[in-house]
């Protein structure tokens, strides 16, 4: 799943922050992350971790818009 970040200063903090979730996080262009799980989970249940993950880090993170590229 694609991962829009809205402040590019904050791309490899997301990063590190699903790393310590032990999901495959990478950068792709400026301001994009591709994640993956290391489960093979169904597709619903991957949105939804993901979103729920998303949420934590807006939190710790206040300003920092990160939504799902759908």
């Amino acid at each position: 799943m694609r991962v829009q970040v809205g402040d590019t200063d904050s791309v490899e903090a997301l990063i590190e922050f699903l790393r310590r979730r032990a999901c495959h996080a990478e950068r792709i262009g400026g301001d994009a992350v591709v994640v993956e799980f290391p489960d093979e989970l169904d597709p619903e249940r991957e949105l939804l971790e993901l979103d729920l993950y998303l949420a934590v880090f807006r939190s710790t993170h206040p300003g920092v818009e990160v939504q799902i590229a759908r």
